[in-house]
């Protein structure tokens, strides 16, 4: 279930409108505060990978969904993630409101999470050579955001629900 998903389930029904929960976590799983703080990872997503590095797979993928339809273009992906995000805002009626002190805790969980990983790639690629096969650290890190956004998009919001 996704954080967005059971940040609506806890919240108690007011006058025919749910109440956002108060707390850190409950406001930073709304669809609204998300969409804000993906916005500059998008940005820094697509710049890079016109200029340093090539595609994530589940980029590729909805690419192709798109296709399938009769759509095409460099920029859909990105334009997806922000329409399924500010749908999801509107159909649940939240406020239009997100605290910066909220987007300050989700940078600052999202680098606390980060750091293991980093140790754990670092360890990998001086111990397994075929994973240091691309040593341009702007291109991991292209590659990480892009992971980051549409693969969570395609298969935790996409796929489970």
């Amino acid at each position: 279930m996704s954080r967005a998903v059971t940040a609506r389930a806890a919240r108690p029904a007011t006058k025919g409108r749910p109440a956002p929960g108060k707390g850190y976590f409950q406001r930073s799983e709304l669809p609204l505060a998300s969409l804000i703080f993906l916005t500059p990872l998008l940005i820094i997503y697509e710049a890079g990978t016109r200029y340093f590095s090539s595609e994530i797979v589940a980029f590729t993928w909805m690419q192709g969904v798109f296709h399938l339809v009769g759509a095409s273009g460099r920029h859909l992906p990105a334009l997806a993630v922000v329409s399924i995000l500010l749908a999801c805002h509107i159909v649940r009626h939240d406020p239009w409101e997100v605290r910066p002190a909220h987007l300050f805790g989700m940078v600052l969980e999202s680098v606390l999470l980060a750091i293991p990983l980093m140790l754990i790639g670092t360890v990998a690629a001086h111990y397994l050579p075929m994973f240091a096969a691309n040593n341009r650290l702007v291109s991991l890190i292209v590659l990480s955001v892009g992971a980051g956004i549409y693969e969570e998009l395609v298969f935790r919001l996409i796929a489970f629900t």
